[in-house]
């Protein structure tokens, strides 16, 4: 859990970068993982191999900076001073708030102390997959096209490949990597692309999760594509267990049951129009916490005024329609909330139905 924890920083991270960095994370990524060798990674930037070391050297110490600047950000309790820094930040990385962020994290001690016992990237590399890419994309790139997205393929998943076309096109870097690499039916996007805003019809569902979206698809408003979360107060139940309801213990997000008063008093939210996006929802309880995650935890917490509260507190429903929901992070697509045991956590879908079993809810009338 821990090196999931740190190879989703080291994806926040590559978000930091330029996008002529990106470009070359995305090759050191297929060298570390053994796709390229040093001299084809060289061809594909049109510079000689020790050239190539050099800005591999480079990019990689801009790579570890934007590192302990996304911990700094993560840590809980937040430094004061970094908080007061980033009091007007929109949540959106740029140069700018780069050198600002990075600048003060240097200095603090507080800050530094974030990134202690974190991995090596390059061996946190190992764990990354790579994506599989669909035949007739494989046939484009062979042939040297350009791409900005990859729609959706066999299995229907969609993929977002920004993060390397940003410089890819400037480079024309896809022309030096061999046919054979590409032909053989996997292309590093590069972690970037878990930092892609996707669009808000074009989420991608978790494998075996509903997927009624239709093609050209509705607002989660309209019946037949989402599923009838509305507005107003409400209580959800978890699928699989009748009779348990999402709810707290009065800090940290369990499955609640409703046989007290108490107990049906913290399964009861309003839902609200999303703090990060109007088209999803937050959960709001009677004293007017939200329900949010931190640290993959679902908990409750006041309003703290800033982008990642708001993102972390709100979820975007998916389903048949049917009333049954899985509600995913909006700031964290593909991640769900999700039971283990008696806890609710934001976990990744991993593609079972085991997995869609324990982040289903329905949803039922207030029970308080």
């Amino acid at each position: 859990m821990e090196l999931a924890g740190q190879r989703r920083q080291v994806g926040q991270a590559v978000g930091w970068l330029d996008s002529d960095d990106r470009v070359l994370w995305s090759l050191w990524w297929l060298e570390v993982s053994e796709e390229l060798t040093r001299p084809e990674l060289a061809a594909a930037l049109g510079v000689g191999v020790a050239h190539a070391g050099v800005r591999i050297q480079r990019m990689r110490g801009r790579l570890e900076q934007a590192r302990a600047l996304v911990a700094a950000l993560d840590a809980r309790p937040r430094c004061p001073w970094l908080e007061t820094i980033v009091a007007e930040w929109n949540g959106v990385p740029g140069p700018l708030w780069r050198k600002r962020i990075a600048r003060h994290v240097r200095s603090c001690v507080a800050c530094t102390r974030a990134m202690e016992g974190a991995v090596d990237t390059e061996r946190l590399l190992n764990g990354f997959a790579l994506l599989a890419v669909p035949a007739a994309l494989t046939g484009t790139l062979a042939t040297g096209g350009k791409f900005s997205s990859i729609a959706p393929g066999a299995g229907g998943t969609s993929f977002v490949a920004n993060a390397v076309t940003s410089g890819a096109a400037k480079a024309g870097w896809l022309a030096g990597v061999p046919v054979a690499k590409l032909a053989a039916g996997t292309l590093v996007i590069g972690v970037a692309a878990t930092m892609v805003a996707w669009p808000r019809h074009e989420r991608p569902q978790p494998t075996g999760a509903p997927t009624s979206v239709a093609s050209p698809p509705a607002s989660p408003s309209t019946e037949s594509s989402a599923p009838s979360l509305r507005p107003g107060r409400l209580s959800l139940e978890f699928a699989a267990e009748p009779g348990r309801f999402l709810g707290t213990d009065g800090q940290v997000g369990i499955l609640a049951t409703g046989d007290t008063a108490l107990a049906r008093q913290r399964a009861t939210f309003e839902a609200v129009p999303g703090l990060a996006d109007a088209d999803c929802y937050s959960l709001r309880t009677s004293d007017g916490q939200y329900l949010r995650h931190t640290s993959w935890r679902l908990r409750l917490s006041r309003d703290e005024g800033t982008q990642l509260f708001r993102g972390d507190a709100t979820f975007c429903p998916l389903g048949p329609g049917n009333g049954e929901v899985l509600l995913e992070a909006s700031n964290y697509r593909g991640y769900f909330i999700h039971r283990e045991g008696d806890e609710l956590w934001v976990r990744p879908a991993d593609g079972t139905a085991q997995f869609r079993a324990d982040s289903t809810f329905r949803v039922r009338p207030a029970l308080a």
